[in-house]
């Protein structure tokens, strides 16, 4: 999907540095009910920290992807504020819908799969961990 140059040229007044679609729209796997999953990396993750700010930006985004995918539930998550799993899923599967510039991409996807491949053997012992105390 290549977004309007009025909806890229918003994106980039909000900070925004990529923008994915993931889920079951992108698996393949979507149902007539099922929402839209929006991640979105911003270029300086600090402006998280300002509460008032972050909503406003989430009401904005939500009401450019209410227009783009009518009728559809839309669910927005700030990437710069999920476990890495998750990241991790939505870069290595998710379709990009923008990205203020290809550099940016690359060196965001290179920091998340250099972290999780750092993080993966931890994680792999701590669900080991927990499926023993499971049973």
């Amino acid at each position: 999907m290549d977004l309007p140059i009025d909806i890229k040229k918003k994106l980039k007044e909000l900070n925004i540095g990529i923008i994915y679609l993931f889920g079951s729209t992108v698996l393949g796997i979507a149902k007539e009910h099922s929402d839209i999953d929006i991640g979105v990396v911003f270029i300086d993750p600090s402006v998280l920290e300002d509460v008032r700010l972050s909503l406003e930006i989430y009401n904005t985004l939500y009401g450019i992807f209410s227009t783009l995918f009518p009728k559809k539930e839309i669910d927005i998550v700030f990437l710069d504020k999920v476990p890495l799993t998750l990241k991790f899923e939505v870069v290595n599967s998710g379709e990009i819908l923008y990205s203020i510039s290809k550099d940016f991409l690359a060196n965001y996807k290179e920091r998340v799969l250099k972290e999780y491949i750092d993080f993966k053997p931890l994680m792999d012992e701590q669900d080991k961990i927990l499926l023993k105390r499971l049973k």
